[in-house]
């Protein structure tokens, strides 16, 4: 199984202009991006988000309105 079509981990996040790691772990504590998931609940697991989440949260960030002035 291609863990990568269903999940992102963050290096993926952060090439898609979403953020650094510890942008994107501030956005999770305040409960502004999705959560993370592993597969154990070792401190060293590896973090991967749901790409389908994620693909959401983007679309609805990139459906506010933002003016420039």
């Amino acid at each position: 199984m291609d863990i990568s079509k269903y999940y992102l981990d963050y290096a993926d996040l952060s090439d898609r202009g979403i953020g650094s790691k510890v942008a994107i772990i501030k956005r999770v504590k305040a409960g502004e991006f999705p959560a993370p998931v592993t597969a154990t609940n070792a401190p060293n697991a590896k973090r991967l988000f749901k790409k389908d989440e994620v693909e959401a949260w983007l679309e609805k960030q990139l459906s506010k309105k933002v003016v420039y002035k």
